[in-house]
């Protein structure tokens, strides 16, 4: 009886995990399946149905890539909240005005709507999954200190133009466009061509930095096209709405005072 016991089978280690036993089931995912998702399918079908369950003093927890999901999300959205306050306090800073930084800023919204929009097409081509990563993700937060720069030319050279040569904002915005715009699009064009190798050409650890390429080529790609035509339109609305909140002069009306004749005495006669 005793020889039948050791010959018994059992665990060659015990695992623990807060001082406590533990049973680890290791997953592995396809290359084209999303970690979000199926943490997502995971919790509906079988940890919910499972944890009904389980006898007490037992619990079922998910751990490795999936227990670290949310953690990565939640600092990569504190970073980007980061650099968007870094970045406009530094304009403010640099132009002295809460005003001209805001229309600055619409800038990257006009960036990620244009790297998701990329991402989009991009996982719609057969055989190509880009997931929505720490890579991808830290490609929204580069986007914020370099689409930027566009309007940041525009708006410098309309300043410019109005302080030196008195213009107005119609004719500011026209030259300031008209002397920007080969700049802009020769330094766009250089910085989406020299990441499209990154975004489109496959190769060994492509896989990794693909979505950081696409987010970045897509989002400077439609911020430099939107820059020239969306920056001006705001600041000349914003001038306007500046002149509407001013207050008018008040005009005061005074009454016609009757003249009296003054007779002059010339000589002592009147």
């Amino acid at each position: 009886m005793w020889l039948r016991w050791w010959k018994r089978p059992g665990p060659d280690a015990i695992n623990h995990v807060d001082l406590e036993r533990s049973i680890t089931l290791t997953v592995g995912l396809e290359q084209t399946a999303s970690l979000a998702e199926t943490i997502q399918l995971a919790q509906e079908q079988v940890l919910i149905p499972l944890r009904e369950t389980l006898p007490p003093g037992f619990r079922v927890e998910l751990a490795g890539s999936a227990d670290i999901l949310s953690d990565t999300l939640f600092q990569l959205g504190s970073s980007f909240v980061l650099s968007l306050v870094i970045t406009y306090l530094l304009l403010v800073a640099l132009y002295r005005s809460f005003r001209y930084p805001v229309i600055i800023m619409i800038t990257v919204p006009m960036g990620i709507a244009g790297a998701v929009l990329s991402l989009v097409i991009a996982n719609a081509i057969p055989g190509v999954n880009v997931p929505l990563d720490m890579m991808t993700g830290l490609g929204f937060v580069i986007l914020t200190g370099v689409v930027v720069n566009n309007a940041i030319l525009l708006l410098d050279r309309t300043l410019q133009l109005r302080q030196e040569q008195s213009l107005t904002w119609d004719d500011a915005l026209y030259l300031a466009v008209s002397d920007r715009l080969r700049p802009i699009f020769m330094s766009a064009g250089t910085s989406v061509l020299g990441m499209l190798p990154l975004a489109v050409f496959p190769g060994k650890g492509a896989e990794l930095y693909q979505g950081l390429g696409i987010a970045l080529t897509g989002g400077l790609a439609l911020s430099t096209v939107l820059t020239p035509t969306v920056v001006p339109a705001l600041v000349r609305l914003m001038e306007d709405w500046r002149e509407i909140r001013k207050p008018r002069s008040s005009i005061v009306r005074t009454r016609d005072a009757k003249v009296k004749p003054v007779k002059e005495k010339v000589g002592g006669r009147k």
